[in-house]
């Protein structure tokens, strides 16, 4: 992080700006156990149907949870009483509902912000043709927001073993809710924060924000120099050495040779 560098993070959440939908908020409530958030962003709203039958296997073991699942059902493929789709969801707002427990999401950066300042834990389907879901998914399982798995190649006994681990284990809500009291609490939001350095730049500029390495050449900025220093030092020790061990060994065989020269009364 540069000096003219300024972190804004999760400049996209937000607290809850507005009621569901009726039928989407009646359906959510009505879970016993509490309800299931699924998206794959905004570019992913159609599956493949070996991928759509996968969940739908999954999700209609899940007796006592409702899902609700961005999807737009192409192939018309029976969906169990417990899932409703809908070609857009109010992501935020229904992460923000106390009766969300889960968030199955394809790891973009911005639900992943959304999902660990509401507190919600998750199940990560990184998209491998977008270079920020992996990365992504590795932070929420190393942070221990949730577990990551694989969209092409995992089954629908894994997936609900994988959704009872995150849900019944509390270790899981404990982590992403200290992490969400610690993004609530910044002395400045991410865009109060943004708007104040943008505001600053264009009253004073952004010279006196500047790096001092942007003004150095470039041997001295790689530190050329000093590793040129280190390594000559090295070698020269090295070099030292060797004619210390040599001026050594020959001294060492001079004295052994006069030792054993016979004397002249033998």
């Amino acid at each position: 992080m540069m000096s003219y560098m300024v972190d804004v993070g999760g400049i996209t959440v937000r607290r809850a700006k507005g009621e569901l939908p009726s039928d989407m908020r009646t359906f959510v409530e009505e879970a016993r156990y509490g309800t299931i958030l699924v998206t794959f962003g905004a570019a992913v709203s159609t599956l493949p149907t070996t991928l759509v039958q996968k969940f739908v296997s999954a999700f209609r073991r899940l007796d006592g949870y409702s899902i609700v699942w961005r999807l737009n059902n192409t192939y018309n493929i029976e969906l169990p009483d417990n899932v409703m789709t809908s070609h857009w969801l109010p992501q935020n707002d229904l992460l923000a509902h106390p009766s969300v427990k889960l968030f199955i999401t394809h790891c973009g950066n911005n639900g992943q912000f959304e999902a660990v300042y509401h507190g919600v834990p998750m199940i990560g389907f990184p998209v491998s043709f977008f270079n920020d879901h992996i990365h992504n998914a590795r932070r929420l399982v190393h942070k221990g927001y949730g577990l990551s798995m694989d969209l092409l190649h995992f089954t629908a006994d894994q997936l609900v073993d994988n959704i009872h681990k995150v849900l019944e284990d509390k270790s899981y809500k404990q982590r992403v809710m200290k992490a969400s009291e610690i993004l609530r609490t910044q002395a400045q939001s991410p865009v109060e924060r943004a708007t104040f350095w943008i505001e600053h730049v264009c009253q004073f500029g952004g010279d006196h924000l500047r790096s001092a390495g942007d003004d150095l050449p470039l041997y001295s900025y790689f530190m050329l120099d000093v590793l040129g220093v280190l390594v000559g030092t090295l070698l020269l020790a090295v070099y030292l050495l060797l004619k210390f061990s040599t001026f050594a060994k020959r001294a060492f065989r001079s004295k052994q040779r006069v030792a054993t020269k016979p004397s002249k009364c033998d």
